[in-house]
């Protein structure tokens, strides 16, 4: 009962109803949202803020803005649940069609007491699942303006806090990039981390062993607020120097920035080791891997219940990829599908290994598998990250929302959005401009129709032969990556995401780009 309590002030609505399935979980997701829209105002006071998320989730599904509002300012007060108050108040004034009280929230939340109060972290991490290109990096810009006009911070201070950095996948990624810069243009720079809660300790551990700069570990968990703000770099912008801030690659499109670190040399690469193979080979035996034979990673995001019943924009359905395996192994290869258990398992006969359901699963053979594979496929996840930091070709699939920053030997397939009334397709200028288009809901573009097309089977084949072709070299040494020639209709996509020309992009798959280039009417 003490770890529900615990846990409770982090339920939301969707929580109750994957863990009470059937008439049960009707029942008492029922109770609970009569009660959040009968309780007496009056008694607010008297109902504990832990439950108020919860609540006030309930009465926004019910269209209760105001009783929502009210549940949401509760959930402020408590340390626990400010994030998620803050989260939610900016999607009740979405859903309400307020713009002018939605801007006024967000100034209140970037201002000096909002970012005291933790505000700002959150209403940056609302906009960034949320808002459109221009608007999110219009409040990141006036974030970063605010940061740099009141820098306070010791010029001869070289520590820099980075509290997000450890405790999820992608985020370890981002970590090893944001040393791959620093240790080029502040070499002096020392950076603290908390890695108690990491996702993979051994591929944490490698990073650190590997940094030219000091890196400080503190234990325990970050602290919900910190004395000083500017003291802390973000996974969406970094403090280079007194005054000076720049925006991280994990929001590189529209930011009109260069990203020398998503194109390393080989000295930055992460290494796999000898012995690291040798202890790799009976692990590779029992999974059922062909020792004489190269592989290919494949890591599909998608949810427990199934990618066609609930999920993100950015998932994809891992059977769609079965042509894709088959081109592998006709190449000579094979496939090892990455993930955990919670992802649906492969059925009977499909053409790779359910590595993510296997029981050799672990922080080690995840690591040698991103370092050692011929090149890593899947969706936009955490787990892409690793395998660029080893110097590992990507072909990036059913990439939503578009972003091709990246090295110049990757190559990216995005989604494209659809009209549902019309079945029309949208051209990347157009989709660049609507107001959805960083939307990871499928309710938000569903209900204001429109649709994503996900990658064809046949697409995903042909980018296997693709990367096939241009990985040979890459087999004999890993620093041979052959980097793919800019088309011009890459540069064109550039221009409509503000990316420089010196930037490092990925390529669009030829066969897609031939087939998507006739929908692009502003392109000739």
């Amino acid at each position: 009962m003490r770890d529900i309590w615990n846990a409770f002030p982090l339920f939301k609505p969707s929580y109750l109803r994957e863990r009470l399935p059937g008439k049960l979980g009707q029942c008492v997701v029922g109770i609970f949202s009569s009660f959040s829209i009968r309780f007496p105002t009056s008694l607010l006071v008297v109902v504990p803020n832990r439950f108020s998320v919860l609540l006030g989730a309930l009465a926004l599904e019910q269209q209760k803005y105001d009783r929502a509002s009210k549940w949401f300012r509760k959930a402020r007060k408590l340390q626990l649940t400010r994030e998620w108050g803050v989260e939610y108040q900016a999607q009740v004034y979405v859903d309400q069609g307020d713009q002018l009280a939605l801007n006024s929230f967000i100034e209140s939340c970037i201002s000096e007491n909002g970012m005291s109060m933790g505000f700002m972290d959150a209403i940056r991490s609302w906009a960034f699942w949320n808002l459109g290109f221009f608007e999110f990096f219009d409040l990141t810009k006036r974030i970063i303006r605010q940061l740099e006009s009141q820098d306070l911070i010791d010029s001869k201070s070289n520590l820099r806090l980075l509290p997000q950095h450890a405790n999820h996948l992608g985020h370890l990624g981002f970590l090893q990039l944001y040393i791959n810069y620093y240790s080029k243009v502040h070499d002096k720079r020392i950076i603290g981390i908390w890695p108690d809660n990491c996702v993979n300790p051994y591929y944490l551990k490698k990073i650190i062993e590997s940094s030219p700069i000091e890196i400080r570990c503190f234990p325990g968990k970050p602290p919900k607020l910190f004395p000083d703000i500017r003291q802390v770099d973000s996974l969406i912008f970094s403090r280079v120097s007194k005054n000076t801030w720049r925006f991280e690659p994990m929001v590189a499109s529209f930011s009109g920035q260069i990203f020398p670190e998503l194109n390393p040399s080989p000295d930055n690469f992460l290494r796999i080791e000898p012995e690291e193979d040798e202890r790799a080979k009976p692990l590779q035996r029992k999974l059922g891997m062909d020792l004489g034979k190269w592989f290919v990673c494949l890591h599909v995001r998608e949810s427990t219940q199934g990618f066609l019943i609930s999920g993100q924009n950015r998932d994809a359905d891992i059977l769609t990829y079965r042509e894709f395996c088959e081109q592998v192994q006709e190449l000579g290869g094979q496939v090892i599908r990455m993930g955990d258990p919670s992802f649906p398992k492969l059925p009977h006969g499909y053409p790779a290994i359910d590595y993510a359901h296997s029981e050799h699963r672990s922080d080690f053979f995840d690591t040698w598998l991103w370092g050692r594979c011929r090149w890593w496929t899947g969706t936009v996840n955490g787990a892409s990250m690793p395998p660029l930091t080893f110097g590992r070709p990507r072909l990036v699939t059913n990439k939503w929302f578009w972003d091709n920053n990246g090295p110049n030997y990757d190559i990216w397939l995005p989604q494209l959005l659809i009209d549902k009334t019309s079945n029309r397709l949208y051209s990347p200028s157009a989709t660049m401009a609507n107001a959805f288009n960083r939307s990871m809901s499928r309710d938000h573009l569903s209900s204001n129709n429109l649709r994503l097309r996900s990658n064809s089977s046949d697409e995903l084949k042909l980018s296997a032969i693709e990367m096939f072709e241009k990985t040979k070299l890459s087999l004999i040494d890993p620093g041979e990556l052959s980097e793919i020639p800019k088309t011009e209709f890459d540069r064109y996509l550039s221009t409509l995401m503000l990316v420089p020309v010196t930037s490092p992009i990925m390529q669009l798959s030829k066969n897609f780009s031939n087939k998507w280039q006739a929908h692009e009417v502003d392109f000739h």
